[in-house]
């Protein structure tokens, strides 16, 4: 298998080299690929536009790309992306980050939903298995990378993930899959949308999934969910429409197991947790509003204490478009947040509770200086009860040397504010695994992390639009890192509490490409690079260094036919704990065959670690081995 992998590298950086090359070196054809449809985007700046015009890198994946993944979670969707960090624990929970801090319980990316934030005030996690859409749902999803904040506040430092679901009109009918395989995996969804009339459409959907452990020696569910989700849309006018959304969702699962003593007290227990929201969005002119509800309930079991959870957040957002003068696109607007969280693991004398209030306020320009220039300027300001007035800026730059070019240059400062747990924990931790209890408090003084990121991105097209090749290059600085540290009381003085005393630098790089060979073959291929220094010596944080994609997609039998195969590559990455204190690099490999048997049914096979590659992700994660599915898609 080391062998396997040494291959692996080597054969993505000479296909990288060879496109990348011949990318450069041959003159843009810019006439046909002209006449390409070119994808538009919501996310980087909070209005539709071309991706071309977008102030961030953006990858967008398609529905197609997550059928063809054969995934059964979303977050192994995300595992294609270049330079996203893809964490799996149990096969029911995973951690999803870029560049670095791919930790299992990382903060720094922020994840929406139809432009509903995930987020929980708690401890800030993202929970994958919680979102209450189906897979066969989704439209695309837009991973923004780089600082965001200046549009989306807190939390979106490291990038953003929007994962944007179809609209009834896009559905137009209804589709029923039903899902099945190995490790006792069984997976059913059902969805329908429609428009009624030329003013009122809806479409519902449902769907479970019951899923064994990679380790065959658990006698139980690694998983048990069930998801419900509906949409109401109702056209006013020609200038103004409502929706009403809501969905739910229900899953058991276990967390993060591990042979550490210390860690089974957080990460080794049965999780019940549950997740409710309603959302409003009404749109008249050039305004647009929205507002939600998120609730968030869970009970924790571990071997030092029992957690129980509760948690509210209300969320409203007015924004206006306009264009202010000629060559110049604009956005303002402002909200808030409140959010409650009750919770066990916060101390007696605050009687379990806390509240906070955010609101803020923010701005965007886009001025188009010539057909070859194009800037970008955005601002917000958000404020916290806790920490006070928090400003994020980004500053973009956009360079079109040719119809087909694009170089970018973008400037950000964000920051992550504390979650309630930073704030208001109390905690007790069995610090040798033998009974000496301390305990870990939170800390209100602590302030917000603050980043800086430097950016430089190229995309282009090549060989009449088939070639496709990207370049990116980031620096970002971390100062003011929340880290847990011992204050010195309890037992021995053993206590622990956070602190900012931090800082950490994130720099490198990616680049990649997708080639059409022809009508048949599309070669895929992509390269990642991070190092993140810190400069406090006594945490060895976990940062994979390398990631690679490479594998291929075809099509025969005039598309009735479709095969997808894709490789991912992540390096070895030193920790804290564990075998030698190191995780092993490990090569991840997946194959996906569709059938398209009638127009409305499908049948496909996918193999899942197809080499089977036995692998941890993370300490004390499952050793993930194989898995093969059989899926039938019918549309009605």
């Amino acid at each position: 298998m080391r062998q396997f992998q040494k291959v692996l590298i080597l054969e993505v950086f000479l296909f990288l080299g060879f496109v990348i090359t011949s990318a450069f070196a041959q003159a843009p054809d810019t006439e046909l690929a002209l006449f390409e449809e070119i994808p538009m985007v919501v996310t980087p700046g909070k209005k539709l536009q071309p991706i071309t015009e977008s102030p961030a890198a953006v990858y967008v994946i398609t529905q197609e790309d997550i059928k063809q993944s054969g995934a059964i979670n979303l977050w192994e969707v995300l595992r294609e992306v270049p330079g996203m960090d893809v964490v799996m624990g149990t096969i029911g929970q995973a951690d999803v980050s870029m560049r670095g801090f791919a930790d299992m319980a990382t903060n720094k990316t922020l994840l929406l939903i139809d432009g509903r934030t995930m987020y929980l005030p708690l401890q800030g996690l993202l929970l994958w298995e919680m979102i209450p859409v189906q897979l066969e749902e989704i439209d695309r999803i837009e991973v923004v990378k780089g600082p965001v904040a200046s549009l989306y506040g807190a939390n979106a430092n490291l990038g953003l993930i929007n994962i944007i679901t179809k609209t009834p009109g896009q559905m137009d009918g209804g589709t029923l899959s039903t899902t099945g395989g190995t490790r006792d995996t069984k997976r059913f969804a059902v969805m329908y949308g429609k428009e009624a009339n030329k003013n009122f459409a809806y479409k519902v959907s449902t769907g479970w999934k019951d899923m064994n452990s990679f380790n065959n020696e658990r006698d139980r569910d690694a998983l048990d969910g069930v998801q419900g989700n509906m949409q109401l849309d109702y056209k006013i006018d020609d200038d103004s429409k409502a929706s009403l959304s809501a969905g739910t969702s229900q899953n058991d699962s276990y967390l993060l197991t591990s042979t550490d003593a210390i860690a089974q007290q957080f990460y080794f227990g049965p999780l019940s947790h549950t997740l409710t929201y309603i959302k409003g969005d009404y749109d008249v002119g050039n305004f647009s509003s929205r507002i939600f509800w998120n609730h968030y309930g869970s009970k924790f079991k571990t071997k030092v204490f029992d957690s129980a959870v509760e948690m509210d957040t209300f969320d409203g957002e007015l924004r206006y478009a306009f264009e202010p003068i000629e060559n110049h696109s604009a956005i303002i607007g402002g909200g808030g947040r409140f959010d409650n969280v009750d919770s066990t693991i916060f101390s007696d004398s605050d009687k379990h509770k806390h509240t906070q209030g955010i609101w803020d306020f923010f701005a965007e320009d886009q001025y188009k200086l010539s057909e070859k220039w194009t800037i970008n300027g955005s601002a917000r300001v958000d404020h916290y009860g806790n920490s006070g007035y928090n400003p994020s800026a980004r500053i973009a730059t956009m360079y079109y040397p040719n119809k087909v070019d694009l170089w970018r240059w973008s400037t950000g400062y964000s920051f992550r504010s504390p979650t309630l747990s930073d704030y208001y924990l109390k905690l007790p931790v069995d610090v040798t695994g033998g009974g000496v209890i301390s305990t870990a408090h939170g800390n209100k003084n602590v302030k917000p992390e603050r980043y800086l990121t430097y950016e430089i991105d190229y995309e282009g097209k090549r060989m009449d639009g088939r070639l496709r090749p990207f370049v990116s290059i980031y620096f970002t600085r971390i100062s003011g890192l929340i880290e847990p540290t011992r204050n010195g009381g309890g037992l021995f003085g053993l206590d622990a509490t956070f602190l900012n005393r931090g800082r950490a630098d994130s720099s490198g790089g990616e680049l990649g490409t997708e080639y059409d060979v022809n009508k048949t073959i599309t070669l895929i291929g992509n390269y990642a690079v991070n190092h993140v220094k810190y400069n406090d010596a006594d945490e060895i944080h976990f940062n994979p260094k390398h990631k690679a994609n490479a594998g291929f997609k075809l099509k025969f039998l005039d598309n009735r036919l479709s095969t997808k195969f894709l490789a991912h590559y992540v390096s070895g990455a030193h920790t804290t704990s564990g075998d030698d204190g190191k995780v092993p690099a490990y090569v991840l490999s997946n194959l996906w065959i569709g059938y398209q048997v009638t127009k409305d049914l499908e049948a496909s096979i996918a193999g899942y670690n197809i080499f089977n590659d036995k692998h941890q992700e993370f300490i004390g994660g499952d050793d993930i081995g194989s898995r093969v599915l059989g899926k039938l898609q019918l549309n009605f």
